[in-house]
């Protein structure tokens, strides 16, 4: 036990504290962590078009916009009018920091990863016979108030229960390729 002043702190008070301590976030981590993601400031739709347009031949795809409030967010990002360009090649946002996390191409391994985890969701939903009561929506767009983020892959149960519950997927799944890594 450790004391904090008069008060005798417990080790499982002290993790919950350092679990439940307001962090700077995935993005915010990212953001502080040396790495080869290069940022930019948001200034426009012009300048951003310029950065996607330099970033798509970059091997890893990946880039952080900082400076993005609410505002820029919604009427640029979240809802673009064309789903494949590169408005809509966001992958992560964070509100409260304005950061958005930009992954501007595909990698084989990272779409192979999906598609493995798929085939053996269903296998061991199978072998229990309850193969058919899951239904793979694709990618999902999962929002909040902290920021919002898009599933690589998303399963719903299949029923008439879950018809009118669109809003958020049962099961998600992201995929975290370490690619940025030099050997």
């Amino acid at each position: 036990m450790l004391t904090n002043g008069d008060k005798v702190v417990t080790p499982v008070e002290e993790m919950e504290s350092a679990i439940n301590a307001p962090g700077p976030g995935f993005l915010g981590l990212l953001q502080a962590a040396p790495s080869n993601i290069r940022q930019y400031a948001y200034q426009s739709i012009a300048q951003f078009l310029d950065i996607a347009n330099d970033e798509i031949n970059n091997v890893d795809g990946l880039f952080l916009l900082t400076g993005a409030s609410d505002e820029i967010f919604e009427s640029t990002f979240r809802t673009p009018e064309d789903n494949h360009g590169p408005f809509s090649s966001w992958s992560c946002y964070d509100a409260e920091l304005g950061l958005v996390l930009f992954k501007m191409s595909e990698s084989p391994r990272h779409s192979f990863a999906g598609e493995g985890f798929d085939r053996l969701l269903v296998e061991a939903l199978q072998s229990i016979e309850m193969a058919r009561q899951i239904l793979p929506v694709g990618t999902m767009l999962c929002m909040s108030l902290t920021g919002g983020k898009k599933a690589d892959k998303a399963w719903r149960p299949r029923g008439p229960w879950c018809r009118d519950r669109t809003e958020w997927p049962n099961l998600v799944l992201e995929v975290a390729v370490p690619e940025t890594r030099k050997p």
